[in-house]
């Protein structure tokens, strides 16, 4: 297996700079949204477990893609926003029409039909997008914070749930993957285990 690790590490990076996207528009895309350091690299490793997808790593982060040079660091657009300085930039790279050293990295698709986009400098455009390309399915995470809170909060000390609740962030998960809700039934349990 060591001697497998160098070859995999080889083909990563041909297939990051050597590829062919031959997906249609942004209905071929999924986006994935979240907050910095939230787990959105690993979720998208594990959405992409199969290697279905083409991995666009960040590509609205505007100090690594020129295509997006004149986007603030944390842009906010506006459901109705339809100014063409925005729209065709997020187009061209929900489509796949951006080829970028940084963007590209984490790819591992040689032939690719399907798009994945990772990108944490999207969250405040997500209304947008969700207007302009009604046909993306967006995936928003949010870090939870209830495993931190345990971890912090001395198990001995007895919180009501208004307590606990105002310790965690005001967090959703929306996971709308082709058309279905899905909600963190796991931890609601747990929270509803560890509150009683």
């Amino acid at each position: 297996m060591g001697a497998a690790a160098p070859m995999l590490a080889a083909v990563a990076r041909l297939c990051s700079r050597y590829f062919l996207d031959l997906g249609g528009g942004p209905e071929d895309c999924i986006l994935l949204a979240g907050s910095g350091r939230s787990g959105t690299t690993w979720v998208g490793d594990v959405l992409n477990y199969e290697n279905e997808y083409r991995t666009l790593f960040e590509p609205f982060w505007k100090r690594k893609v020129p295509l997006v040079a004149h986007f603030r660091a944390r842009q906010y657009l506006a459901p109705g926003c339809t100014d063409p300085a925005y729209l065709e930039p997020a187009r061209r790279i929900l489509s796949g029409r951006i080829r970028n050293a940084f963007v590209d990295s984490l790819n591992t698709k040689w032939i690719a039909r399907k798009r994945l986009v990772k990108d944490i400098r999207v969250n405040l455009m997500l209304g947008w997008f969700h207007a302009r390309f009604p046909a993306t399915p967006i995936v928003l995470l949010l870090l939870i914070m209830l495993p931190l809170v345990l971890l912090i909060v001395p198990m001995q000390l007895r919180l009501s749930l208004t307590v606990l609740l105002n310790l965690l962030p005001a967090v959703v998960f929306i996971h709308q993957l082709h058309g279905s809700l899905l909600l963190l039934a796991n931890m609601l349990r747990m929270m509803l285990y560890l509150l009683m």
